[in-house]
């Protein structure tokens, strides 16, 4: 009988090792949830966050794009009044200018 009741001991021992174990685990995990809660809902966020500045970058992006667009259009623009006025003016008799209206019209 000694060798069975020392078994029983020994079973006794680890299932209050065991009890003591998941108390603590538990403890532990009263902690860790609120913390683990908080750095969810901070990650969400900063996807969110994330997502937009992707979606805002991309807008000025296009709108750069689009801009740079603009002004090479009037660039060109510009340049082809510019030639359309010189072909007029060389079909033209030059008259003789004043110094300042000359140098404007360069």
């Amino acid at each position: 009988m000694p060798e069975l009741e020392r078994r029983l001991e020994g079973i006794d021992r680890r299932i209050r090792g065991t009890e003591q174990s998941a108390r603590s685990l538990e403890l532990l995990r009263l902690r860790v949830d609120p913390l683990h809660d908080r750095y969810q809902a901070l990650s969400e966020r900063a996807m969110d966050w994330a997502a937009r500045l992707r979606d805002q970058a991309s807008l000025e992006e296009a709108d750069s794009a689009s801009l740079k667009r603009t002004i090479e259009d009037a660039k060109a623009e510009v340049a082809r009044a510019k030639e359309r006025g010189r072909c007029r003016h060389r079909g033209r008799q030059r008259r003789p200018r004043s110094l300042a209206a000359s140098s404007r019209c360069r």
